[in-house]
């Protein structure tokens, strides 16, 4: 994001979180340092996301691993360790070009051992490097239906935005379809009638047409949208609530309730509560017992 203003960062690493209808709205799906609570579920969104036209990058460098070979692997394509390079040697379609020397340190920071990985097991390779003698892979694509998913090895991402390579820059350009530090391009929208209070936050809010909104709010569990009083899809991103609001002039409502986690709560104090006093009560019966027949 750095990079690439326009990408927007989701709030949960989890590709399970989020409604495949949602991500539906975006072209390309970028995945790094992704986690998810159930691997077929998670496969199976971003497959599917592909299957409808879409893109999906994957950065397999820190991608989850695989229980047996513990390795990085998605979709059966697999992260290959690809340690001691000091610079890598790129062969894309015949043309010949060297990335950067990788980093020894970050802000005066040491790194240690560049640590990236090598694409295997994807359908199609793109991009090759040297390693150390042989040929690895860098970019692997898997296509389904009227889309694709790309595999990015080397540790790429991190490279490009710590040295600001050209060479990586432009490659993961052409990943993302985006250019390097452009400004970001979504409108802007004006709060009318804003008002705050512990309540929450109220304002008016005109769309020519039905949208997802990025509202200058925190997102946190119990978070609610209602508008004109009815509560409406919400979902993290970059922190901030994004709702969706129908075309049209409206009354919204912003509010935070209590999530379902303060009523496992209370409901876990209340039973030890109750157990608490059965103890007290068996210890203190033989005493009443004890004083009643003397």
């Amino acid at each position: 994001a750095y990079l690439f203003p326009e990408v927007i960062v989701g709030t949960s690493s989890n590709i399970d979180d989020y409604d495949p209808a949602f991500l539906a709205r975006y072209d390309t799906l970028l995945l790094s340092r992704f986690t998810f609570r159930d691997r077929g579920r998670a496969e199976r969104t971003v497959r599917e996301f592909a299957e409808a036209g879409g893109r999906a990058v994957v950065d397999m460098t820190g991608a989850p691993l695989d229980p047996l070979a513990r390795e990085p692997r998605f979709l059966d394509v697999y992260g290959e360790p690809a340690l001691g390079l000091r610079q890598a040697a790129l062969n894309a379609a015949g043309v010949l070009e060297s990335l950067r020397p990788f980093p020894e340190s970050v802000g005066g920071v040491a790194i240690g051992e560049w640590r990236g990985t090598a694409v295997q097991g994807a359908q199609t390779e793109l991009i090759h490097f040297d390693y150390p003698a042989t040929k690895s892979v860098l970019i692997g694509r898997n296509v389904y239906g009227n889309g694709s998913v790309d595999f990015v090895g080397l540790n790429l991402l991190f490279h490009a935005a710590v040295t600001r390579d050209p060479l990586a820059v432009r490659i993961l350009a052409d990943e993302l379809g985006l250019s390097a530090d452009a400004p970001v391009s979504d409108s802007r929208l004006v709060l009318q009638d804003y008002a705050a209070d512990q309540a929450g936050y109220r304002f008016r809010l005109s769309l020519d047409d039905d949208a997802w909104v990025l509202l200058p709010m925190g997102e946190v569990d119990g978070s609610t949208v209602r508008v004109d009083g009815t509560y409406v899809p919400i979902v993290g991103v970059e922190s901030l609530i994004m709702a969706h609001v129908p075309a049209g002039d409206h009354a919204v409502e912003v509010a935070i309730t209590r999530a379902p986690i303060y009523g496992a709560g209370w409901a876990i104090t209340v039973a030890g509560l109750a157990i608490l006093a059965a103890c007290l009560l068996r210890f203190v019966r033989p005493d009443i017992r004890a004083e009643a027949h003397p």
